[in-house]
């Protein structure tokens, strides 16, 4: 489920267990990481 802070950080909570931080690089997105999700 996507999720967004009212400074506008985007994030998505998947599945279960530990948190596991993902963070693409500049002039890329959240879609970078659809693989390992």
């Amino acid at each position: 489920m996507k999720h967004s802070t009212s400074d506008g950080t985007v994030y998505q909570r998947n599945g279960f267990g530990p948190t596991v931080v993902l963070i693409h690089g500049l002039g890329m997105n959240r879609a970078m990481w659809q693989w390992q999700l």
